[in-house]
């Protein structure tokens, strides 16, 4: 059985892969924590002949969208310029490398227990791969499968400073929560 992310079911929110960032710093007040939401990815699950299950998940990194700034748990957007400004810096040379690596991918083997799965793989960032071990809940819904759960993972580990500005009085965290609730559906 093979099965698959629709494209539209992330700009529809039916699927939704986020990443959350938190600021600190001494100045950390003016800084936002954000809420940033991949609207593309590419993501197969098939399962071969001996019954194991292999994930790839691929997200271009120019569908990266900023969200907004995270306030008491709620999403609030920022300016028009503040969007572009922080896309902008997704993309460049200093963070996601957008220009030389197009895509961060995740690929895997999945073991499913009842409700819950397992993925044993490795995250490429950037062009550097480390491994990162998942978790996940899995629920069959009448449109196909949601998979959802969530990840901590520390930016340095790829290679990515963590933005800081004003001699550092302002930064992000160095660990980045991120989160997903996918809609997969039977691969025709």
């Amino acid at each position: 059985m093979s099965w698959t992310l629709a494209p539209a079911d992330l700009r529809t929110c039916a699927s939704l892969l986020q990443l959350w960032t938190e600021k600190e710093g001494l100045l950390s007040r003016v800084a936002h924590d954000l809420c940033i939401r991949a609207e593309e990815a590419n993501l197969t699950l098939s399962e071969d002949s001996t019954g194991v299950s292999t994930l790839v998940l691929e997200i271009p990194i120019q569908g990266l969208r900023v969200q907004g700034q995270v306030k008491r748990g709620q999403i609030k957007p920022l300016s028009t310029k503040d969007h572009a400004e922080i896309e902008s810096s997704l993309q460049s040379a200093a963070v996601f490398d957008a220009a030389r690596f197009p895509h961060a991918i995740y690929r895997g083997t999945l073991e499913r227990r009842g409700d819950q799965a397992t993925l044993k793989g490795e995250l490429e960032l950037r062009g550097q791969r480390r491994s990162l071990p998942l978790s996940a809940t899995w629920r069959e819904v009448s449109e196909g499968v949601e998979v959802s759960g969530e990840v901590t993972l520390r930016q340095s580990a790829w290679g990515i400073a963590p933005f800081k500005a004003m001699l550092g009085a302002i930064k992000v965290k160095d660990e980045l929560r991120v989160s997903w609730r996918l809609l997969l559906r039977e691969a025709p």
